[in-house]
């Protein structure tokens, strides 16, 4: 599948429920990195959908009110395993949000808690819109797009 598959088949499984009115962008380190383009693209476009970006402890501890059915979160470990992940994609589904996670480690913990998961290749053979932050972007765009409508459309009403 690819994102906006991911995004068309959340938003269809929710549509009945509101839609999705929220992303939370959740990891680690370099990982959490990685979601900054997404976080600011959807600052500086999103009119009706909410983003929130949290350290994965953050997220744990700190849990948005608004976090449920309505919710997308976007979860990503490198290795799949680092247990502040696992513990924040696994409360996002107790909390009935839908989650993708993003790894390189087909074995990983992570993808126990997933809705949806994205298996990226890594190495310096990889080409760049197959890493986490060109992915990750993706889904942001494609679920703006879902949300809100024509992309273009909102870029150019800005002109």
């Amino acid at each position: 599948m690819n994102t906006k598959e991911i995004i068309n088949a959340v938003a269809k499984e929710i549509e009945d429920k509101g839609g999705i009115r929220q992303v939370f962008l959740v990891a680690c380190g370099g990982s959490l990195v990685d979601m900054y383009p997404a976080k600011y693209f959807l600052d500086s476009e999103a009119t009706k959908l909410h983003v929130g970006m949290y350290t994965a402890n953050e997220f744990v501890y700190a849990t948005p009110k608004t976090l449920g059915e309505n919710s997308l979160v976007i979860v990503c470990s490198h290795g799949g395993n680092t247990p502040e992940s696992v513990a924040a994609a696994k409360l996002a589904q107790q909390h009935q949000a839908h989650t993708i996670t993003l790894t390189h480690n087909a074995q990983a913990q992570l993808i126990e808690y997933a809705s949806h998961n994205i298996l990226y290749a890594w190495g310096n053979d990889t080409n760049v819109v197959d890493n986490p932050m060109a992915i990750i972007l993706n889904l942001c765009v494609d679920t703006l797009q879902q949300v809100e409508g024509s992309i273009i459309t909102l870029i150019s009403n800005r002109e």
